[in-house]
């Protein structure tokens, strides 16, 4: 049976518990959001990014098979970050921004 998972002795009540002290502050939830949000985004942009590039490159006359996997791993790795970075600038800002 798996034990119970212990509350800091400052949470008496839910409100308390959002706003108890953690590794990332009282605006962990944000920063959870954060990362849950750029994280769809991503992997949505890499998806069709994936797709859609050996099509682009066929049209090109390259050699999609070949090509498309260095460029999608660098494509979404670059843009992965730039997403990251706007959805942080959007949810965090006034808060810890």
């Amino acid at each position: 049976m798996p034990e119970a998972t212990v509350l800091p002795r400052e949470v008496t009540t839910i409100r308390k518990a959002i706003e108890a002290p953690t590794a990332y502050g009282r605006y962990w939830f944000l920063i959870g959001l954060t990362v849950f949000l750029a994280l769809i985004g991503v992997v949505m942009w890499g998806s069709l990014a994936g797709s859609m590039l050996p099509f682009i490159l066929r049209s090109l006359g390259f050699d999609p098979a070949t090509s498309s996997a260095p460029f999608v791993a660098t494509l979404v790795d670059v843009t992965g970050l730039i997403i990251y970075f706007c959805v942080a600038k959007v949810v965090l800002t006034g808060t810890l921004l």
